[in-house]
């Protein structure tokens, strides 16, 4: 699997790991109403820049993706409204809409030990773990990963309650928007 797949792997895991309503934990379900959050992501062949912008407690998001792979330059954008996921290609000028099942968990608590607490930027996390991978969660905000006791992902910085640009969620007005449709039927 190349890294962005993984690293979209694993903003999913960050971003969609289920809703309220079906009473999954959701990892960009912040205690804030509002905020930014800036994490890093690597691997032996990646290093990813991560900015997370989160409204009404990660209802809606966005996500700036910037770094190398294998010496490949990477400048991604990803919004995620609850319904849809936008990927943007900068170079290109292209945005893609999919649609975007919230309830769609990648984390499953019960494949998991829950094995202390530790604090991480002044935050008291909730520690869990199974053979391969530890996390750190903060209430339902995924702070910290490392798989195969290599760190691969972990939150640098949070500015709680942050005002966000106007324009995070919007897609300009110079890019093209593909639609990608997923309904098989019923």
């Amino acid at each position: 699997m190349n890294s962005f797949k993984w690293l979209a792997a694993l903003l999913l895991i960050v971003i969609n790991i289920g809703s309220l309503a079906a009473q999954r934990v959701f990892v960009y379900q912040t205690p804030f109403t509002n905020g930014i959050i800036e994490a890093v992501y690597q691997t032996d062949s990646t290093d990813y820049q991560l900015k997370v912008f989160v409204e009404e407690h990660g209802a809606r998001l966005t996500a700036d993706i910037l770094g190398e792979y294998k010496g490949k330059e990477i400048n991604k954008r990803l919004i995620y409204t609850g319904e849809f996921r936008f990927t943007f290609d900068h170079k290109n000028k292209l945005v893609t809409k999919i649609p975007q099942e919230r309830d769609s968990a990648l984390f499953a608590p019960e494949y998991y030990t829950q094995t202390g607490k530790d604090d991480i930027l002044g935050y008291q996390c909730s520690v869990y773990k199974n053979e391969q991978q530890k996390l750190w969660f903060y209430e339902h905000l995924l702070m910290k990963l490392a798989v195969d006791g290599k760190v691969v992902y972990y939150v640098k910085f949070i500015n709680e309650n942050a005002a966000l640009p106007s324009n995070i969620f919007k897609i300009p007005g110079d890019y093209e928007l593909r639609e990608i449709n997923y309904n098989f039927g019923d």
